[in-house]
């Protein structure tokens, strides 16, 4: 399974970062669009309230390895 994805960004993701109201920071708005472009499922950043607007999760870095990459034990 693929944990870590590189994305890119087009100009269409771009216009939609750009005038989406709801996104204040240009920079969030093209990495949120890029991975909902890629079909992630989760968006990792220390910002997680810059994402207010994301209808993906929203993990910082901490979350992600406990939640995706960490084998978790069963007991």
């Amino acid at each position: 399974m693929e944990k870590l994805r590189i994305t890119t960004i087009n100009e269409v993701l771009t216009q939609k970062a750009v005038t989406n109201p709801k996104i204040d920071d240009v920079e969030d708005g093209l990495q949120y669009y890029s991975a909902l472009d890629a079909d992630c499922t989760c968006i990792v950043s220390y910002d997680r309230n810059d994402f207010h607007f994301s209808d993906i999760e929203v993990l910082d870095a901490e979350e992600f390895l406990l939640k995706h990459v960490v084998p978790q034990s069963k007991g």
